[in-house]
């Protein structure tokens, strides 16, 4: 294999190289065959299980961060959970499908939640609450943000950015929009007392910011999405 790939201008290091393939009972002299593989801190191949499996032990892992946040100051965990907690999930949502990594986002959001409550030194939060938190800070919440909430959209939207890489930045925008639109009324559903809360957030916005992207996604989410009774 070394010699055909020479042949088209490619060096491998075989000694660090295998073959992902649905059958493994193929037998090449120079590196393993396999069903899947860690690929920069992603599972790819054919076994879902295998994959899930190790996407729940990435999940786990964050449970260090997670069991210590409690025992500091509530203003910095809470800085903590939301910029170096709740995005430890994003590059697998991202890059594996929402049904091998569903069991991990399960896992993750129970740990994200139970530090929620640790920093704030309560017991258990209300659904009311708990939504008001998921949030994202420029609409008055806290930025604790499910990540069952985003991985099939983590997920869709990787693919779609891979596959149009010479998108028009306006549209990738304007779907970005969209796409968090979506959510926010996926997450608001019927409870009006947070979609009040939201609106008013998202007016108050607008004269806190500078014009620009922000500040016309505060008036679509106050004024468009959420339009007074």
């Amino acid at each position: 294999e070394s010699a055909l790939l020479r042949e088209i201008g490619l060096e491998v290091n075989m000694t660090k190289t295998c073959v992902v393939a649905r059958d493994t009972t193929r037998v090449l002299a120079s590196c393993p065959v396999v069903r899947w593989k860690r690929a920069i801190g992603t599972p790819v191949g054919h076994d879902e299980d295998a994959m899930s499996k190790w996407c729940v032990s990435a999940a786990a892992k964050s449970s260090v961060l997670f069991d210590r946040l409690p025992e500091l100051h509530p203003l910095m965990a809470i800085r903590l959970l939301t910029l170096c907690g709740v995005p430890r999930m994003n590059h697998i949502q991202r890059t594996t499908p929402p049904a091998i990594v569903a069991p991990a986002i399960k896992l993750f959001d129970s740990m994200t939640t139970k530090a929620l409550h640790g920093v704030l030194k309560v017991d258990k939060l209300s659904d009311l609450s708990l939504l008001l938190a998921s949030l994202p800070c420029r609409l008055g919440g806290l930025g604790v943000r499910p990540a069952s909430r985003v991985a099939p959209y983590a997920y869709e939207c990787s693919r779609r950015e891979w596959s149009n890489g010479d998108e028009d930045p306006v549209k990738q925008s304007a779907r970005t929009l969209e796409i968090e639109a979506e959510l926010l009324r996926e997450a608001i559903g019927e409870n009006t007392d947070i979609a009040a809360h939201v609106r008013s957030a998202g007016k108050g916005k607008l004269w806190l910011t500078a014009p620009g992207g922000d500040q016309r996604l505060c008036r679509e989410m106050g004024d468009t999405l959420l339009p007074d009774p």
